[in-house]
């Protein structure tokens, strides 16, 4: 190796930084690359390890992503964001069960991050757990009482424990932090209907489909509900 090619040689620092940027303008692929080469000169950088794991997530690797985060927990096994970015990793691949249980273990390192208590109610959901998974999503609006999918997603558990009211209340509050979401104005449209104010119903679902005229999901439920209007 001549004298210039070890002035040009990087450290995994220096890696791990480019992945960073590259992470921070969408580039994951490039990212991914970086952190490999991080990880080629020193492998125990637990962080290079979740982050390349969420790059991957990103991509749709789930499985691989998962991968990733073990080799992150291996190093650190207390860290917390691992775990949970294992979480939703496991739970787009439909492990239910286990991503609850990764859940569980990140809050059970750092029990103050409203993301995990919001991921594990949604995986609690997916189980059919429903009760418990309003009790979560609770817990995470203590924490930040600001984030619109927590309030969604517990409005679409009490729908599915026959609570329309209080799924209405949840629909309203999500729709309050950010009203450009054209799924939280069809949820809101079907509370309304099982409300049976379907007026108020085809309004919402007229909302949805201004922000996403392909909606065809609200185009549906629009078309119930003034079936029951005539």
């Amino acid at each position: 190796m001549g004298f210039f090619d070890i002035l040009n040689k990087k450290t995994a620092e220096q890696y791990f930084d480019e992945g960073l940027n590259f992470a921070e303008h969408g580039r994951c692929s490039e990212a991914i690359a970086s952190y490999d080469k991080a990880l080629s000169i020193n492998p125990n950088i637990a962080e290079a390890w979740n982050n390349r794991g969420n790059e991957l997530s990103n991509l749709g690797r789930y499985s691989e992503a998962v991968a990733s985060f073990d080799k992150a927990i291996a190093i650190g096994p207390v860290y917390y964001s691992a775990w949970m970015n294992r979480g939703i990793a496991l739970r787009r691949l439909g492990q239910y069960s286990d991503a609850l249980a990764s859940f569980d273990k990140a809050l059970s390192f750092n029990p103050n991050i409203a993301e995990a208590w919001t991921n594990r109610g949604a995986a609690l959901s997916n189980l059919g757990r429903y009760s418990e998974a309003v009790a979560s999503y609770d817990k995470a609006i203590v924490i930040n009482p600001d984030i619109a999918i927590t309030w969604s997603n517990r409005g679409n558990a009490l729908r599915h424990l026959g609570q329309y009211s209080d799924e209405l209340t949840s629909c309203d509050k999500a729709l309050s932090i950010n009203p450009n979401i054209a799924e939280f104005w069809n949820n809101r449209g079907t509370a309304l209907f099982e409300l049976e104010r379907y007026s108020e119903a085809v309004a919402s679902y007229d909302k949805a489909i201004a922000i996403k005229p392909d909606y065809t999901e609200a185009k549906q439920n629009r078309q119930i509900a003034l079936n029951k209007l005539t």
